[in-house]
């Protein structure tokens, strides 16, 4: 909030429509340092958010300013709010959005039908999707016991589909 004030004063001598584009242009080039940055390299991340931020300084009240400027004296007010309309959309949308994206990519993501899925479409090597239960339990393992402890079904019931309590005599 600090430097707004100093970014204002400096950029209020250039006509609007330059100073637009080159806040836009800041903001580009910060949205590339992030796009460039690593884990491991927190000082790129910060150089990223302050290119980002001075641009966003620089650009947004003068877009506001031209917008008054193109308007009619009587639809300002609409001009205005058009402008802000994007705002508002991606507002009330990006919770809906990103925790549908975050979801999936961390397996807890819905298909279209609403199943809970575990992150990978379904009949694309999900094995929830082939019959195989998560994290192999109940599949039987070498020394006879399945992983929950029980005991693996005799090779003839695996093969025809039983289990080693359904073959009573």
């Amino acid at each position: 909030m600090i430097l707004q004030l100093g970014v204002s004063r400096i950029f209020e001598r250039f006509k609007a429509m330059p100073s637009f584009m080159a806040g836009l242009l800041v903001t580009a080039v910060g949205v590339a340092v992030l796009g460039m940055a690593r884990a491991g390299a927190a000082w790129l991340i910060f150089v990223g958010i302050f290119l980002f931020a001075i641009g966003e300084m620089i650009s947004s009240p003068r877009i506001q300013e031209y917008i008054t400027w193109i308007a009619p004296k009587e639809k300002a007010g609409l001009y205005m709010g058009s402008n802000f309309l994007s705002v508002m959309i991606g507002g009330f949308t990006s919770g809906f959005i990103y925790t549908t994206l975050y979801g999936a990519s961390n397996g807890r993501g819905r298909s279209r039908a609403g199943v809970v899925r575990d992150g990978r479409a379904p009949g694309r090597g999900s094995a929830r999707a082939h019959g195989v239960p998560a994290h192999g339990r109940g599949v039987p393992r070498a020394g006879g016991l399945r992983n929950d402890g029980r005991p693996a079904a005799p090779p003839s019931a695996r093969a025809a589909g039983g289990h080693a309590t359904s073959l009573v005599p």
